[in-house]
């Protein structure tokens, strides 16, 4: 029988770390955990995966991590994300984890940090 895991989380602190449940252990089926990191005005967050294995399929249909950046959405499953960093584009950045009913991995780590906003142009 699984406990009950609270994993809607907003994060305020400036720098942490979280893990999918019950890391490094086999994550539980049908999951909806979602971190929000929130970060004073003028700042962003950085975020990077510093280990990630999730069950692999077709547009990570069954198995999902979602991030949002505050411009863009993106979705990994697989190894994909592992040693990946991403930056926010505002204040605030999302994770959402969502596992269906079958086929659990170990999970994911990621740590985190605001950082101050640079005045820069679009790097293509």
């Amino acid at each position: 029988l699984w406990l009950s895991i609270n994993c809607n989380v907003v994060l305020t602190e400036a720098q942490g770390d979280f893990t999918s449940p019950c890391y490094p252990q086999k994550y539980p089926n049908s999951h909806t955990c979602k971190w929000t990191m929130q970060a004073p005005t003028g700042f962003i967050i950085q975020l990077s995966f510093l280990d990630f294995e999730l069950e692999e399929a077709q547009d990570c249909m069954y198995d999902r991590v979602v991030v949002n950046t505050g411009s863009t959405e993106s979705k990994f499953c697989g190894l994909t994300a592992r040693g990946l960093t991403l930056n926010s584009t505002r204040n605030v950045m999302e994770v959402s984890f969502i596992s269906d009913f079958s086929i659990q991995k170990k999970g994911f780590t990621v740590s985190f940090q605001h950082d101050l906003k640079q005045a820069v142009g679009m790097l293509l």
